[in-house]
């Protein structure tokens, strides 16, 4: 395996773990450790492609890297790198009411409605208020959508798809769960604040683009029947949790 190969093999799982262990940190520690990362990655980065004669260089440099793109995953939008898109939210901006990206998650039968009519809150009998579901962490929004999947017949709805959108263009209305960051938002977002991530490009495309691209089928769906199958597709299409 050439060193390319394997830098987008191992990358992921040293960014996770970084992940992981850089929520228990303030941030204000996250700047600095990116700062250092930046700086050694600009000066000693051949040796990640090439291995260096000295031992210990290469597997140092690997890992600044990893820590510098662990720390932009906590960025609005996170950061996509070798093809690869790494995002995450820090708890630090649960509370600080910074702007950052929420999540929302469907399936691929609902985008031409959200394209013309945005995401609009769903009337539940005899609620008086409807509320409309965001997250800002990805794992919630795969949660909600093995509850729909588990719950609902969607065997001609297509594949799951994960929209967002940024926080300044919703109202929080209502937070009921501060650690896993739930929103319920009343009123109905314009198609033209909603992006969704196209796993055929592994980029994030405004919603009107990707219904009018062709991007999501919304007759048939790419894996199989079963819930396993449901997050198996997920992993593999999906940002990385």
């Amino acid at each position: 395996m050439d060193s390319g190969a394997l830098l987008k093999t191992m990358l992921p799982m040293a960014v996770s773990l970084n992940i992981m262990e850089f929520k228990k940190r303030p941030w204000s520690e996250l700047q600095q450790i990116a700062t250092h990362a930046s700086q050694y990655v600009a000066e000693k980065g051949d040796n990640i492609l090439f291995k260096s004669a000295k031992k210990g260089d290469t597997a140092k440099a690997f890992n600044e890297l990893a820590k510098g793109v662990a720390v932009l995953a906590f960025a609005p939008g996170g950061v996509t790198l070798f093809g690869q898109h790494f995002e995450a939210t820090h708890p630090e901006s649960l509370t600080s009411g910074a702007g950052r990206w929420l999540y929302h998650s469907t399936f691929a039968v609902d985008l031409p409605n959200i394209a013309q009519d945005g995401l609009v809150p769903d009337e539940e009998p005899g609620e008086e208020h409807p509320k409309l579901y965001l997250t800002g962490i990805i794992g919630e929004a795969v949660r909600h959508i093995q509850w729909a999947f588990d719950s609902l017949d969607y065997i001609s709805a297509g594949d799951p798809v994960l929209l967002r959108v940024h926080s300044a263009h919703v109202g929080d209305v209502e937070r009921a769960n501060t650690l896993t960051d739930d929103w319920f938002i009343e009123r109905p977002i314009p198609a033209i604040f909603i992006q969704v991530w196209v796993p055929e490009i592994k980029m994030w495309t405004e919603v009107r683009e990707a219904v009018k691209q062709g991007y999501f089928a919304t007759d048939h769906r790419t894996y199989g029947k079963t819930r396993e199958d449901l997050m198996r597709y997920i992993q593999e299409s999906w940002p990385t949790i």
